[in-house]
């Protein structure tokens, strides 16, 4: 069981298809689990993971950054 909201991140090695309507491969996933009894914090976190995605600087630093700990360490500072 899922006691609270999480977030998962995962930055792929090579980008995979998946049809998008700009037909740019996807290279970065987030994934959200949440317990059943959570009304709305999903949607405010995929709101800010969608804010997030809107600037290109923060993304391309995301994608240039090569080790786990990096990445942790990015995003404890966003």
């Amino acid at each position: 069981l899922i006691d609270k909201t999480r977030v998962i991140f995962l930055k792929l090695k090579s980008g995979i298809d998946f049809s998008a309507s700009d037909s740019i491969n996807v290279d970065i996933v987030f994934a959200i689990l949440a317990p059943k009894n959570c009304q709305s914090e999903h949607l405010l976190i995929l709101s800010s993971i969608s804010n997030f995605l809107r600037n290109k600087d923060l993304v391309e630093k995301l994608r240039s950054i090569k080790s786990p700990k990096e990445i942790h360490n990015f995003f404890s500072k966003i």
